[in-house]
């Protein structure tokens, strides 16, 4: 009797299990041709659509029609069937295979979006284009082989098959749109066709095991973040149809070692090679005019890199990071380096910079820390606030006269910077930043005294000395100070006071204890916080263990 009922309730289960016409719905066109509008959700295991509907055959699966129908497992269309309309099997979880008839010319967005249990589907040759999401998330499709007469893949049509290793791409396809083959993180390799002009943006983004990739002559875009985060991607050859590589192209392709950019190649997108951590070389082409910014940021292997002659500007944070990059070539053509374009090249430890160059962007040094010694060209003219942040190795730098502009912190962190050389216009920036007084030294001036901005004398000086290391100047004419704009030097009695801007900040007795002086001084003053002294003549200095200073203008 046991062994009856486990009988009985088999065949009862088997039963229920397979779905019927019945849990279908139809509804008839004017053309006297049927379409299936629904199907019951609880509908279970197999299924087979009939080819005729009332003596009318069945031409269309409409929209949504199986949608969340999610324990079928296969269903058989009719050879009659010549359209899957939007979203027609989406979510259909349990659906492990379906056989499409030659007879279907379209296939609808997201028909089998979510079909997540599909292993395998034949497209048939009718088709010409695949929808936009048609297979998105048939997270267990292996494979998929798409007819010749398939013109384009569009808008993430494959995204997210994670075990699709590989597919078949026919000669006849000229565009793969966005996000077409996003995330299918088990494809190892493919090769496009050379007929494929057009590759969108995220087209192959997240495709983690792809190691190679061949891309025909005949593409002539490639769209931004179109193989981001191809982490396996050892190499990969440009076609010199390319005219641009887009936004984020190649970001995060950490196993690529090195690349060489076409001669047809005129632009580089923003952040183009970020953390492509394994790029040790790159060679960039005479025809490329602008790199967009953090093109190579966390490039941490790139030891070296040559920018050609035609490049005018480097975007913000165009090498930052870059921590093993020695050395760089910049060309005569550049104009401008952006805000941190080598922040944390810890390994730079020396670059030139080219005559043609005007600025140097915000905290542009920032953290390179090997770098000893820069020369700034004289065509430099601002420097943006923490340029040189943190160059700790950095012991010397002159500042040529032609810069208007300095800013704040410029130096801030430099611990083994010994000698800063500048004009005297940027000297109170300088100081106001947070540079220590005691290491800037004054450029010389020429014999006209060129350079003396801001400054007025009763005689032309001939240059000024930096006394800030020796404060204590002594005065051997009472008679004979120098008059600086801004500054009042008076005499009451027998104090010698030193004012700038009303404020009074010095005010000594004459005593000349612990100085020689070649004639008997009659008095010194502090100069500390007022350190740059005009020569009015070379030979009638006040003698101070090193300094002769001479005086023009101080009343009695």
């Amino acid at each position: 009797m046991n062994l009856r009922l486990i009988y009985l309730s088999f065949i009862l289960s088997a039963y229920a299990s397979a779905a019927t016409v019945d849990d279908l719905t139809f509804a008839l066109n004017e053309t006297n041709t049927a379409y299936v509008t629904d199907c019951d959700e609880k509908a279970t295991g197999t299924l087979v659509i009939p080819e005729f509907y009332n003596g009318a055959p069945v031409i269309e699966i409409s929209r949504r029609a199986f949608q969340d129908c999610s324990s079928l497992t296969s269903i058989t269309l009719p050879d009659s069937l010549t359209a899957i309309y939007h979203s027609a099997f989406r979510a259909c979880s349990s659906l492990t295979s379906i056989t499409l008839p030659d007879s279907v010319t379209y296939i609808g967005d997201e028909a089998f979006e979510g079909c997540s249990s599909l292993t395998s589907i034949t497209l048939p040759d009718s088709l010409t284009a695949i929808a936009y999401r048609a297979f998105r998330d048939c997270s267990s499709l292996t494979s998929i082989t798409i007819p010749d007469s398939v013109t384009s893949i569009e808008l993430e049509a494959f995204e997210g098959c994670s075990s699709l290793t590989s597919i078949t791409l026919p000669d006849s396809l000229t565009a793969i749109r966005i996000g077409a083959f996003q995330y299918c993180s088990n494809l190892t390799s493919i090769t496009l066709p050379d007929s494929v002009t057009y590759i969108g943006d995220e087209a192959f983004e997240g495709c983690s095991s792809l190691m190679s990739i061949t891309l025909p002559d005949s593409v002539t875009y490639i769209g931004d973040e179109a193989f981001e985060g191809c982490s396996s991607l050892t190499s990969i050859t440009l076609p010199d149809s390319l005219n641009s590589i887009g936004e984020a192209t190649f970001r995060g392709c950490s196993s690529l070692t090195s690349i060489t950019l076409p001669d047809s190649i005129r632009s580089m997108g923003p952040t183009a090679f970020e953390g492509c951590s394994g790029l040790t070389s790159i060679t960039l082409p005479d025809s490329l005019n602008s790199i967009g910014y953090y093109a190579f940021t966390g490039c941490s292997s790139l030891t070296s890199i040559t920018l050609p002659d035609s490049i005018s500007a480097i975007g913000q944070g165009a090498f930052g990071g870059c921590s093993s990059l020695t050395s760089i070539t910049l060309p005569d053509s550049l104009t401008e380096i952006g805000v941190v374009v080598f922040r944390g090249c810890s390994s730079l430890t020396s670059i030139t910079l080219p005559d043609s160059l005007n600025s140097i962007g915000e905290a542009t040094f920032r953290g390179c820390s090997s770098l000893t010694s820069i020369t700034l060209p004289d065509s430099i003219v601002t420097i943006g606030e923490n340029a040189f942040e943190g160059c700790s190795s950095l012991t010397s730098i002159t500042l040529p006269d032609s810069i208007t502009e300095i800013g704040d912190a410029v130096f801030f962190g430099c611990l083994s910077l010994e000698s800063i050389t500048a004009p005297l216009h940027l000297v109170t920036d300088l100081v106001n930043s947070g540079t220590p007084r005691d290491i800037i030294n004054v450029s010389t001036l020429d014999g006209n005294g060129v350079g003396a901005n801001g400054w007025t004398t009763t005689e032309t000086p001939i240059g000024f000395v930096n006394v800030s290391l020796y404060p204590w100047i002594y005065v051997l004419n009472i008679d004979s100070f120098i008059y600086a704009e801004g500054l009042d030097f008076s005499n009451q009695g027998n104090w010698v006071y030193l004012a700038v801007l009303n404020f009074t900040l010095a005010r000594y007795d004459f005593d000349a204890n612990g100085w020689t002086t070649e004639e008997t001084p009659i008095g010194y003053i502090n100069l500390s916080f007022a350190p740059w002294i005009y020569i009015l003549d070379i030979n009638s200095f006040a003698y101070a263990d090193q300094f002769y200073v001479r005086w023009i203008y101080l009343k009695n």
